[in-house]
């Protein structure tokens, strides 16, 4: 066979594309073994967060049950502790806890994170059967709400407080024991829409929750 001339031009057929072999695949086809090893990995740092919280509410309720607060200060300091926890596990910015006040019959915040002066002086009150929380308390059952524009849960005015502090989404959970329903703890999302693993996480810790509130008010039920 001849030999090529040095000026030949090699021509590449279309569909055999020249690529480096160290630049990045910009298509999206991930392997198989890859998105499962990604999806696994996902599951297992949610189920780590739900272990966490699961562990750091068995140790809070040991100690509380061990040494029960004295004051109101104290209390509300538990309780701040318990919807810090709450929130890092539900990877939810804003939340609050809310025990049931006998004496005006209504729900009142007693810990919160992440709320405006407006929004708690709206809801510095709520009575049984409004708005998310409300409506967990009368239930005693947890609530979901996936986008607060667009829930019958709240009126008008409820609804603008929300939107107005940027909460578009909210899970509120009823806190039971055998004594009777002690509150409600609720945390909120800025984007409509609240992920499977994060409703599970959440009402998981349900009786948890309910049992280190009813130990911490204990010592303090005569002090509200």
């Amino acid at each position: 066979m001849d030999a090529l001339p040095d000026n030949h031009l090699t021509l590449v057929h279309p569909m055999e594309e020249t690529r480096n072999p160290f630049e990045p695949r910009s298509d999206s086809r991930t392997p198989t073994a890859a998105r499962q090893a990604i999806a696994q990995s996902v599951v297992t740092r949610e189920s780590s967060r739900a272990t966490r919280l699961h562990r750091t509410l068995e140790t809070l309720l040991s100690l509380t049950q061990f040494n029960p607060p004295a004051t109101t200060a104290a209390l509300d300091q538990l309780l701040a502790t318990i919807l810090d926890a709450l929130l890092l596990a539900t990877e939810a910015p804003k939340g609050n806890l809310q025990l049931f006040d006998p004496v005006v019959q209504a729900l009142r915040i007693r810990a919160q994170r992440g709320f405006s002066p407006a929004f708690l002086e709206f809801f510095d009150q709520v009575h049984e059967g409004s708005a998310a929380c409300g409506t967990a308390f009368a239930k005693g059952q947890p609530e979901v709400v996936d986008d607060v524009a667009t829930s019958p849960l709240f009126s008008p005015s409820a609804r603008q407080a929300l939107l107005d502090d940027g909460v578009q989404a909210v899970q509120s959970l009823a806190l039971v024991t055998s004594v009777g329903k002690l509150g409600v703890v609720s945390v909120h999302y800025t984007s409509p829409g609240i992920p499977a693993h994060k409703r599970e996480a959440f009402a998981n810790a349900a009786p948890l929750i309910a049992r280190l509130v009813e130990a911490g008010l204990r010592g303090t039920r005569n002090q509200w």
